[in-house]
């Protein structure tokens, strides 16, 4: 399939069976800012640091996910309402 066309899917109810361990993943490591992979093929959710995740990426995409992370999180954790991750 090319760039130009699309595939959308909607995810929803597969997600909706793993969200109870979603959940636990994020609880358990959320002071980390986690990553949380959903692998719906195999069945398995990860959770990983999400600096950790990030410095793993090319050069070519890692500031630009660095910056986006910060913008979409920052106002989300109030504990760490000031810090950003680099």
């Amino acid at each position: 399939m090319g760039r130009n066309k699309t595939v959308r899917q909607d995810y929803t109810k597969l997600i909706e069976e793993h969200w109870p361990t979603i959940m636990r993943a994020w609880e358990e490591h959320a002071e980390k800012h986690p990553i949380i992979e959903c692998d719906v093929v195999y069945k398995k959710v990860a959770a990983m640091p999400a600096k950790e995740y990030i410095d793993g990426l090319t050069e070519r995409t890692r500031e630009p996910t660095h910056r986006h992370f910060n913008e979409i999180t920052v106002p989300c954790v109030p504990w760490d309402a000031g810090k950003k991750i680099s």
